[in-house]
């Protein structure tokens, strides 16, 4: 056999720390990591299916919405100057992307659950499409 087959067939030498016979070497101060400094104070909360079920719940109240806005924003017309228009448009757009900004500011904000669901709770509240409601 050669060398290099030999060698495949050893665990190497006694101070390897893999080997079985090796007697055990304390760690040193350098090799040992240091605890993580934690940014956050709490930790971060597990979502419990039911409120997965209910975010996902509120998603599609969200989406109610901006289908609302959009079928709103084709029945409020507009006259007047060219910038009564451009303004016009302006608000049409924010109108049906507000209730999708308002979700996802909320989702990336706030952490803690109770204030998530009640900030989602009180978008659903300001952004209804009331001129869809009504019917105007």
């Amino acid at each position: 056999m050669s060398d290099d087959d030999e060698d495949a067939l050893r665990w190497g030498d006694e101070d390897d720390a893999s080997h079985v016979a090796a007697r055990p070497r304390p760690a040193t101060p350098a090799l040992t990591p240091a605890p993580a400094a934690d940014d956050d104070p709490e930790p971060a909360e597990q979502a419990s299916s039911l409120l997965v079920v209910t975010y996902g719940l509120l998603a599609g109240a969200y989406a109610i919405c901006v289908v609302g806005w959009i079928a709103s924003a084709g029945r409020i017309g507009s006259s007047g100057s060219v910038m009564v228009e451009v303004l016009s448009q302006l608000g049409e757009f924010l109108a049906i992307a507000s209730p999708v900004l308002w979700f996802g500011a909320v989702f990336l904000l706030v952490k803690r659950a109770r204030i998530r669901l009640g900030l989602l709770l009180l978008g659903l509240l300001v952004l209804l499409p009331v001129p869809f409601l009504v019917g105007g």
